[in-house]
Order: structure tokens, then C-alpha cells, then sequence
């Protein structure tokens, strides 16, 4: 039960910012001072990596537990980590490489990419919470 709560606070909490940083933060980098920007960058990206990383790392391994606890049914359990896995993944290898592109100079070009590719992150960390949610209500039995 400790493990599903954990896991749901840290989904919530990755949605909520992944949905700031795609309508509010990545579409202010357009307007940050280009002869500052990778002052700016290289500080917004410190800050964020350590808001994010440890609930990412969270979010995979309580899915990973619930996957395997025989407790939740397969169809909840494996929705779960497989929306953490590609998250996990879609972060590492996409999102990373454009960030570190981003590292050494300002372009428009990459923001515009940032924030395409992002709204994949975006839709499926709403998908997750919304399984959660959902799953929630239908699995309601398990918790009572």
C-alpha cells in the first residue's frame, strides 16, 4: 500500500512538473537574454536535475515493486511501469541530448525542439496520473 502511495505522489508530482515546464519554463527560454543565456541555462539545469532525478529514480522503482507484488492486477501494475520505463527512457535518450545540445548556446531551433518532444513526456506522465486516478477508483477494494 506504502509502495502505491509513493508511487502516486511521485507520478502527481512529475506531472504537475512536466506540465509547468512545458507551458510556463521552456517557452520563457525564448526570452531569456541570449548573452546570458548559458549562465541561465547552466543553472536552470542544475536546480532541475535535483527536483527531478530523485523522483524519477522513486517513480521507477516503486513501479518495479508493484509490477512485481502480486497484490495489484497485472493490467494496473504493468500500465504503471510501463509508463515509468518510457518516461525514464524517453528522458534519458531524447530529452537529454537536446538539453545537452541546449548546454552551449542559445537556438531557437532547439527550444522549438524541446518543446515538441516534450509534450510526448507530457502526455503520458497526464496518461499515468489519469491510470492512477482511474485505477484508483476501480481498485478501491484492494485499499479497504
Amino acid at each position: 500500500m506504502y509502495s502505491l502511495l509513493l508511487h502516486s505522489a511521485s507520478a502527481f508530482y512529475m506531472t504537475g512538473v512536466i506540465w509547468f515546464a512545458q507551458v510556463i519554463q521552456y517557452p520563457l527560454l525564448r526570452l531569456v537574454d541570449k548573452d546570458r543565456y548559458k549562465e541561465y541555462y547552466d543553472i536552470h539545469l542544475s536546480r532541475i536535475v535535483r527536483i527531478v532525478l530523485p523522483v524519477i529514480v522513486l517513480q521507477l522503482a516503486t513501479a518495479a515493486y508493484l509490477f512485481f507484488d502480486a497484490h495489484y492486477p497485472l493490467w494496473f501494475s504493468g500500465a504503471l511501469l510501463t509508463y515509468s520505463i518510457f518516461n525514464f527512457c524517453y528522458t534519458a535518450y531524447i530529452s537529454v541530448s537536446i538539453y545537452r545540445e541546449m548546454a552551449f548556446a542559445y537556438s531557437d531551433e532547439l527550444i522549438e525542439r524541446l518543446l515538441g518532444h516534450n509534450w510526448v513526456r507530457t502526455i503520458v506522465w497526464t496518461m499515468h496520473s489519469l491510470t492512477i486516478l482511474i485505477g484508483g477508483f476501480y481498485l478501491r477494494h484492494y485499499f479497504l
